[in-house]
This record gives structure tokens, C-alpha cells and sequence, in this order.
């Protein structure tokens, strides 16, 4: 393994390391109903139950399972969503 190899590994790992750090599995994509840094009423706020993410209910994408409400940062997440 030539040293331009081992250099791009490295970019590559610390890449990686960045986007899982900054947003577990919505590190990819956008979604609308992302707001980390708001404080304010948390009536108005969930819990995505997959990636973990503060998600505002009137953005997030929602499904109704068994009667309850869940609220999910993207498509992604609800579609991997074993309720």
C-alpha cells in the first residue's frame, strides 16, 4: 500500500467519522423537519425513534401504527422503522 493510498483512507475515515458525528443517519440528506438548536415549547417537538433526532411535528414525516403517532426526520428513517 502506497502512500497515496493510505492518504485517501484517511480523508475517507475522517470523512465518514464527520457525517455520522454531525447527524447518525441523516448525515446525507436535508429534511425540513431537522431543528437542533430551538428551545422553545417541546410539545411542539419528537423524538425520531430510529436516528435519535429532534424533529419539529408540524415538518416531520409521520406514520400512525397501532394507534400511536410516530414522527421521523426523513423518508429514510420512517421507511426503516420496525414499530
Amino acid at each position: 500500500m502506497d502512500f497515496s493510498n493510505i492518504l485517501l483512507l484517511l480523508i475517507g475515515a475522517a470523512l465518514l467519522f464527520l457525517m455520522m458525528r454531525r447527524g447518525g443517519c441523516c448525515g446525507g440528506h436535508s429534511a425540513g423537519g431537522h431543528d437542533l438548536h430551538r428551545t422553545d415549547d417541546n410539545s411542539n417537538y419528537a423524538v425520531d425513534p430510529v436516528c435519535g433526532m429532534r424533529v419539529s411535528k408540524k415538518n416531520a414525516i409521520t406514520r400512525q401504527i397501532n394507534g400511536k403517532t410516530y414522527y421521523f426526520c426523513s423518508e429514510e428513517c420512517a421507511n426503516s422503522f420496525r414499530g
